[in-house]
Parts: C-alpha cells; structure tokens; sequence
C-alpha cells in the first residue's frame, strides 16, 4: 500500500508538472502571438492615419483651387462690366468738356441769333439737356 501511495503521489507531482509546463508555455505563445498581434495592429493604425492625413490634405488642396476658380470666374464676369464703365466715363468726361466749353466759351455769332430768334433759346437747351445727360450716368 504504501508503494501504491508513493507511485500515486510520483505521478501526480508529474502531472503538475506537465500542467504547469504546459501553462507556462501556453502562456508564452499567448505573449508572443500578442505582441505580433500588437506590432501587426500599430502598423495597421499607422498606415490608416497616414491615408487619412494624405485625403486631409488632398480634400483642401482640392477646395483652394474650387476657390481659386470661383475667384477667376467673377473676375471673368466683373471685367467686361469694368471695362463699360471706363468706357463710359471717357464718353461722359469728353461730353462735360464739350458742355462747359460750350458754357465758358461758346457763344453764338450776332448773324445766326437775327436769323432765328429762338435759336439760343434752343442752343440753351440742348447744352442743358446734355448737363441732364451726365448728371443721369
């Protein structure tokens, strides 16, 4: 009997022994297979933030050039509307020459006012009318 005890106890220290080197080495692929997992999941995240950066970047690049357009295409439409209005203002200037030449400086000959007596009545006129022209632009 006591033999059989002896045995029994022989194998069950073996078996704790296989138990716990079984653990322990289970144990030590569960961390090498984890720290893998790890190495493998921050390169993963790494290339994700990069990809992420790279769209960042090209989304905005992409926004300042569409602003860049707009800003071209009410160039494009406000010019020619520059351009009329620099047009106009030589005519107008060049009319308001001729008016307050007209005014200072223009008077009618003795002959023309004794053919028609209402000519300078009319000549008046017409230099007001176009004194109402620029004063209308």
């Amino acid at each position: 009997l006591l033999v059989l005890l002896l045995l029994l106890l022989l194998l069950a220290e073996e078996y704790t022994m296989t138990v716990g080197s079984a653990a322990m080495a289970a144990a030590g692929v569960a961390l090498g297979s984890a720290s893998e997992v790890f190495s493998y999941n921050r390169t993963a995240w790494s290339m994700d933030i990069s990809i992420k950066l790279a769209m960042h970047v090209q989304r905005q690049t992409l926004l300042l050039s569409q602003v860049g357009m707009f800003r071209e295409d009410i160039r494009d439409l406000c010019g020619p509307a520059m351009m009329k209005q620099q047009n106009l203002m030589l005519v107008v200037t060049v009319i308001l020459g001729v008016t307050v030449g007209c005014y200072t400086q223009g008077e009618l000959p003795e002959a023309a006012t004794d053919a028609l007596p209402h000519q300078d009545l009319l000549y008046h006129i017409s230099i007001g009318c176009s004194l109402v022209y620029l004063m209308l632009s």
